[in-house]
């Protein structure tokens, strides 16, 4: 676990990536503190958006209490600086969230659909017909 957490720092892309999917694949709590953690990491904001994607999908794995809560976080956030890139996590939350099918979330993620950042938007709305429909 400790070699795979390593590799999520390689500079290599494909091998970042490959060693999420391991890490999402072992789904012990161990793992998801690791995404946990590295989503946290104050350099995981400058992370390019379809890595950043990569993450929040990794940790729909776990359909629990403590992902739903840092999942509600994530969105409540603000950001004065770097904003931009505040609304793309903000988006792969709402896309985890779609994922994970918690119906509680609805109402955060209509009120998302109402956010002046396109991707935030598009991926709220989204989330939401995949948590009203059950895609």
């Amino acid at each position: 676990m400790i070699a795979l957490r390593e590799c999520l720092d390689d500079q290599d892309e494909q091998i970042r990536s490959a060693a999420l999917k391991a890490i999402g694949n072992i789904a012990s709590e161990a793992a998801k503190r690791i995404i946990m953690d590295k989503i946290n990491d104050k350099n995981f904001i400058n992370k390019d958006f379809e890595e950043k994607k990569e993450y929040f999908e990794a940790l729909s794995r776990w359909k629990d209490s403590e992902t739903y809560n840092f999942l509600l976080k994530t969105m409540k956030k603000r950001a004065f600086w770097k904003r931009a890139r505040n609304y793309e996590n903000k988006a792969c939350a709402a896309y985890c969230l779609g994922l994970i099918g918690n119906k509680d979330a609805l109402s955060i993620l209509n009120k998302s659909i109402n956010s002046g950042n396109k991707l935030l938007k598009e991926f709220s709305y989204t989330a939401v017909k995949r948590l009203e429909h059950g895609q």
